[in-house]
């Protein structure tokens, strides 16, 4: 059971909706969602017309919710007011909420942060400049030309424009002879059985990542069936925390960002999906971001 007083929250009752039949997929019990009272149950004198009680049933059908699960909407009435409820119906075809789920490549997908690691430590050894993991943990999200100005907070010479883009291509060029050596082994059957599930339920994906070296990570990894777009770093002028490549990635798949999830495991990618107007799902070291 999940009570609110809101009576027009519709993401709200779009998610717990989803909740529910998560939740009681297997109980063979239904879940109760109930407009009209707090979290202790107390009611607030609400009223609720016949047009509130068919929007709720629209939820159902407003293709928020794939695949449409079964449920009515009735309202209860008290002396203290009256409730809306709406009864999900345990179902094991689980829903999900969004019409599309964009993804961060690296971090998220498959894990290239030793890749980078290697490539920028090579480089700063030869530069003599301190890199160490806290350092390379602050490249999370960010493009290569970025990483490579925190990356020489640590030197104490000043670089030339020219000098840095030297030094970003030939860490560019390490870095992908250690992607030519990648497989699909370097995803794990979480992401693939992940993918598999949103893709039964109907889900658009895309890719949403500054590296310009997307496609063939996605190539050598055989995770680029999976997607209906990608949107990347040769397609962008702005890396994260613009948004820009989160709101091309929903372009390409037809979708607002309303209708999207975006999953990030960088705080700059966070950042990005909120400036977008996205929810977002954090993991990894973005978890418990604000």
């Amino acid at each position: 059971v999940e009570r609110t007083l809101s009576t027009d929250n519709t993401k709200k009752m779009s998610e717990a909706i989803c909740s529910f039949a998560n939740d009681i997929r297997n109980t063979k019990k239904p879940g109760y969602f109930m407009i009209g009272a707090d979290d202790n149950g107390k009611l607030d004198g609400q009223t609720f017309t016949d047009e509130q009680l068919r929007s709720y049933a629209g939820l159902r059908n407003s293709g928020t919710i794939l695949p449409p699960p079964a449920m009515m909407v009735y309202k209860e009435t008290f002396p203290e007011g009256e409730i809306a409820v709406i009864e999900v119906q345990p179902s094991e075809d689980t829903p999900v909420r969004y019409k599309g789920v964009i993804f961060d490549l690296d971090g998220v997908l498959c894990s290239t942060d030793e890749l980078h690691y290697q490539s920028w430590k090579k480089i700063t050894d030869r530069l003599g400049i301190k890199f160490d993991r806290s350092v390379n943990d602050r490249l999370r999200g960010v493009s290569r030309l970025k990483s490579l100005d925190i990356i020489l907070e640590g030197s104490g010479k000043k670089y030339s424009e020219e000098e840095k883009l030297s030094i970003a291509s030939e860490k560019n060029d390490i870095y992908r002879g250690l992607l030519e050596k990648m497989t699909d082994a370097d995803c794990s059957d979480d992401v693939r059985n992940t993918l598999d599930f949103l893709h039964s339920k109907g889900v658009l994906l895309a890719v949403g990542s500054s590296s310009r070296n997307t496609p063939l990570i996605l190539e050598k990894t055989g995770l680029r069936k999976y997607f209906n777009a990608v949107s990347d770093g040769n397609n962008i002028t702005h890396s994260k925390p613009s948004p820009e490549v989160f709101l091309k990635a929903a372009e390409f798949i037809g979708l607002v960002p309303s209708d999207c999830l975006v999953v990030e495991d960088a705080s700059a990618g966070i950042d990005a999906g909120y400036a977008g107007g996205f929810d977002t799902a954090a993991i990894g070291a973005a978890y418990g971001c604000e």
